[in-house]
């Protein structure tokens, strides 16, 4: 995807015309928010579903709103291209701080779940019953 901002900002130097055929690779590399929410779903506990769902869905409309801002002001300052250039610099640092994260903390690549269903109210955890 990031790619995809950066060779748009590029294209848009030589013909502007290029932002439709650009925005629309753009639009395909959002799948990844797909694998992003199949890998919240493996790994979150049960019983926060729906809380950490809610705060994903939440932080995502949130930024995206703050990102649409800060990219208009980027393109009235400094021209589309600026702004196209700024998302893909944005998405790459993100990337490679996300690359960096998961070689020192391995486990977060790990998203498998044990098959645990949700506690009913008033159960007793394991430890408490063996108690």
């Amino acid at each position: 995807m990031r790619s995809a901002f950066l060779l748009t900002a590029a294209g848009l130097r030589a013909d502007p015309l290029l932002v439709v055929p650009g925005n629309f690779v753009i639009g395909l590399s959002f799948g990844w928010v797909v694998a992003a929410q199949t890998t919240f779903i493996h790994v979150i506990p049960v019983e926060r579903m729906a809380h950490v769902t809610s705060t994903m869905i939440g932080s995502l409309i949130v930024l995206e709103g703050v990102g649409a801002v800060a990219a208009g002001a980027v393109a009235g300052a400094l021209g589309v291209p600026a702004a196209y250039l700024l998302g893909g610099a944005t998405l790459t640092a993100a990337g490679l701080a996300a690359i960096g994260y998961s070689r020192t903390h391995a486990q977060v690549l790990d998203i498998s779940r044990p098959q645990v269903a949700a506690r009913r109210p008033g159960d007793l955890d394991r430890t408490a019953r063996d108690a």
